[in-house]
């Protein structure tokens, strides 16, 4: 695959990168609140990669309209103050896919952009239709939903390439950067590609016998110490510290917690021995 996918540069120097930077512009017009300055901010945004001439594009789409960069700025405010009021604001020369880029920018971990290839990863994957949806806040926030729902069965992907990588990667950004990919005909991931990609992972990351096998020796030997120590009159708080101090004691003699790979995995495992414990008591619970 020879997608950016598992590039740093794409996720950080070409989408942090992007976000630092439209900030900062947004930052200078807010000050500034001239036409070169509102220039300079259309033209960085992503929604604008189709306009040709942006000075022009300004004049014709917000002065001759009518508008100023002061009304603009006095309504673009809103990206700090109270981001989600901006989606009901009818700023000119602004559609759905810059404002969402602008909340996007601010904080990825609250929003996403709102554009033709996010609606279309949305639709590819089949998790909504929103190409004749009317952009309101009610239609944002169920995109919203549906860009989760991708996040949640993809993030296996989202953490095999935060390993590799050494990244972080804000929940929205993530998403976005697959429909970016996936629709960017420079790159060559493909939604079938993508699908494989997180088969692959998950298959690979749940055939790690090794880490499995860790995973329960440490449990039955935590359980071991814990009522150990509860036998010897020790309450279940400290018989619960002394149980945890004896199983990570066991791991670090092991090696395996110097595999960061390997470390992520006996993680998930651990947490799906703790929901399936939990489900298996409520059972018995309902049972009894």
């Amino acid at each position: 695959m020879a997608s950016k996918l598992f590039e740093k540069k794409f996720w950080v120097e070409e989408r942090a990168g992007h976000r630092e930077e439209v900030l900062r512009r947004l930052d200078e017009f807010l000050e500034k609140r001239d036409k070169a300055s509102l220039v300079a901010l259309v033209e960085i945004l992503w929604a604008s990669e189709p306009i040709q001439n942006y000075e022009k594009a300004v004049e014709r789409r917000i002065i001759q309209r009518g508008a100023t960069p002061e009304d603009i700025a006095n309504k673009l405010e809103l990206v700090k103050s109270d981001p989600l009021k901006l989606l009901g604001e009818r700023v000119p020369g602004f559609g759905p896919a810059s404002i969402t880029e602008l909340l996007f920018c601010r904080d990825p971990e609250r929003f996403t952009v709102f554009n033709k290839r996010s609606k279309a990863l949305v639709k590819s994957l089949g998790y909504g239709d929103f190409d004749h949806e009317p952009f309101n806040l009610e239609t944002y926030e169920k995109f919203l939903e549906a860009e989760m729902e991708i996040y949640n069965d993809f993030k296996v992907v989202k953490d095999a390439i935060e390993r590799e990588l050494g990244v972080s990667i804000p929940t929205f950004d993530f998403v976005d950067g697959l429909a970016t990919l996936v629709y960017d005909k420079r790159d060559e991931l493909t939604v079938d590609m993508l699908k494989e990609l997180k088969r692959q992972i998950i298959v690979e990351r749940n055939l790690d016998e090794e880490v499995f096998n860790r995973a329960l020796e440490s449990i039955r030997a935590a359980m071991g110490q814990y009522f150990f120590w509860l036998e010897r009159g020790d309450s279940e708080e400290k018989a619960m510290e002394k149980a945890v101090s004896y199983a990570s004691g066991m791991l670090a003699s092991s090696g395996l917690l110097s595999d960061p790979q390997k470390k992520h995995s006996f993680m998930i495992a651990l947490e799906a021995m703790a929901k399936l414990s939990e489900g298996m008591v409520d059972l018995l619970r309902e049972l009894s």
